[in-house]
């Protein structure tokens, strides 16, 4: 990890999904920062910056996140609600695309839905939440 600025806006930071998805799962573990830190993000379409994305019923509500976009440059990072209950971090960072934000964005919200089909399916297999 090089952090150049605090802003996050320098083209020589450099943070990998490896780290920050480590630093979620560390502050889920830490009392004095998970409940401000969760109260922060964004509630998947409900408010904040992701209120109008990603409306799909299996995701409203069930996934708190940070966006990030510049030019070429678009994160998302945070916590999803599997099926089993728990809460899981994720991470994604997409660099030098060309296409429009929009489409990678739909990526981001296929990449989601099928982390929570995935848990869903397990948690049925295991009889979790019957």
């Amino acid at each position: 990890m090089v952090i150049k600025d605090g802003s996050g806006l320098s083209i020589q930071n450099r943070m990998t999904t490896r780290f920050l998805i480590d630093a979620l799962r560390y502050a889920y573990h830490d009392l004095a920062i998970f409940p401000e830190l969760l109260s922060s993000l964004s509630i998947m379409g409900v408010d904040g910056s992701v209120k109008k994305w990603m409306v799909d019923e299996q995701i409203r509500g069930k996934i708190r996140v940070k966006t990030g976009t510049l030019s070429h440059a678009v994160s998302l990072s945070g916590y999803l609600q599997a099926g089993h209950g728990k809460l899981l971090a994720f991470s994604m960072i997409f660099n030098n695309f060309n296409c429009c934000v929009y489409n990678v964005r739909e990526v981001e919200k296929n990449i989601l839905l099928a982390i929570m089909k995935h848990y869903e399916k397990s948690a049925k297999m295991r009889g979790v939440g019957k």
